[in-house]
């Protein structure tokens, strides 16, 4: 709980995680007021970006992100899809929408790009790309495979799971089920078109295990055959 405000909501009624929830929002706020207006009082509001983003979704304890299924660490959107804000004076044009996909490890190549440091960028392995390109109000010019590898156990069962356009597939290791969902018309995730659509399924499967081989991720074992699991 933020201690400067937690008081306001238990008299208000909120009680326990609730209580502490509305706290921390308004001192989240509280803080990146401050920064903002430190900035004015500079005088360098003018030549500073801002970038505000979540790195998760909500604690599986606390309310969910309707209408997003899953919470925190979850496979689903509930738990991995968060918005972006930026604010960025002469570039970002105000109160514009962009719908296109990032990834956090995009990050790294879009600050050191901003900074004027782009010769510090490594020409090769790194894992994400720059997206100021879309900040600027243009297209993406590929179709990106997102990629998340979860094959420990801890909160939920190991998963993998991949983005391709409108399509995610998640693989569940304990089981070796798959999901698979087209987000666009279905951001909830609540039909799983697996066995209606065994061709988009098998493609993004392939897919996804070949990435997760390519990466030379570490994949659980089965205490039953000893045998590695994948995709």
């Amino acid at each position: 709980a933020d201690r400067r405000f937690i008081d306001k909501y238990l008299k208000l009624g909120q009680k326990g995680n609730k209580a502490k929830h509305a706290s921390m929002i308004e001192g989240m706020d509280k803080s990146l007021g401050d920064i903002m207006k430190k900035l004015e009082e500079l005088k360098i509001s003018n030549n500073t970006i801002i970038v505000f983003m979540s790195d998760n979704g909500s604690p599986a304890r606390m309310q969910r992100n309707r209408p997003l299924r899953g919470h925190k660490i979850s496979p689903y959107e509930g738990g991995t899809r968060v918005p972006m804000i930026v604010k960025w004076p002469g570039k970002v044009k105000e109160s514009s929408l962009c719908d296109t996909p990032l990834i956090i490890e995009d990050i790294y190549p879009t600050f050191l790009t901003m900074a004027k440091a782009k010769d510090l960028i490594p020409k090769t392995d790194i894992d994400g790309q720059s997206f100021i390109p879309l900040l600027e109000g243009k297209k993406a010019t590929t179709n990106r495979n997102f990629i998340w590898h979860y094959p420990t156990y801890y909160a939920v069962q190991p998963y993998s799971s991949i983005l391709r356009g409108d399509w995610k597939l998640i693989f569940h290791y304990h089981n070796q089920s798959v999901e698979l969902f087209n987000l666009k018309n279905d951001i909830g995730e609540r039909e799983n078109l697996a066995l209606k659509n065994p061709e988009k399924t098998k493609e993004l499967r392939n897919l996804l295990r070949e990435e997760l081989i390519a990466r030379k991720a570490l994949f659980p074992i089965s205490k039953k055959t000893g045998k590695v699991i994948q995709p």
